[in-house]
């Protein structure tokens, strides 16, 4: 099973970075996952994550009619969001990363994931975030946060 790695690293200029990925099972970090989910839920927290969210449920139950269907539903980064067809299938959210040519629309394929991926993605970057706000980069330094992504 895939997992989604939270943690503080010390970087050879001694800067504290949080990092936010996924490793596979084999041990590695799943650039695929990491470039695009994790990436663009890292970048999205808090109200946006919501937004994203609830745009799923409403593409699940049918209510949800873009604006303009020729665009991503969503976007942040370089990263585009789509909770519907061509790209996504019902009840899935599918991620480019514009800036990564093998996840991007033009030249790659986007990765899909579903409702529940997401939410557990996003849980942990807000527990994640809020463990940094509350004890601080330097005092969980050497600590990970771990979540099992769910399998598709």
């Amino acid at each position: 099973m895939k997992k989604i790695v939270a943690e503080i690293v010390l970087l050879p200029n001694r800067c504290l970075y949080p990092r936010f990925y996924c490793v596979g099972q084999d041990g590695f970090e799943d650039e695929a996952v990491s470039t695009t989910l994790c990436d663009t839920i890292w970048e999205l927290n808090g109200e946006p994550v919501a937004e994203l969210e609830k745009l799923m449920k409403d593409a699940l139950d049918g209510i949800y009619i873009p604006n303009r269907p020729e665009l991503p539903d969503m976007s942040i980064n370089g990263k585009l969001i789509w909770v519907r067809p061509p790209f996504a299938m019902l009840g899935q959210v599918c991620i480019s990363n514009e800036n990564v040519p093998e996840f991007s629309v033009d030249e790659g394929a986007p990765q899909c994931f579903t409702l529940s991926q997401v939410q557990v993605v996003a849980k942990l970057a807000s527990d994640f975030l809020c463990e940094i706000a509350s004890k601080g980069r330097e005092n969980i330094l050497g600590s990970r946060f771990v979540a099992d992504l769910p399998s598709i």
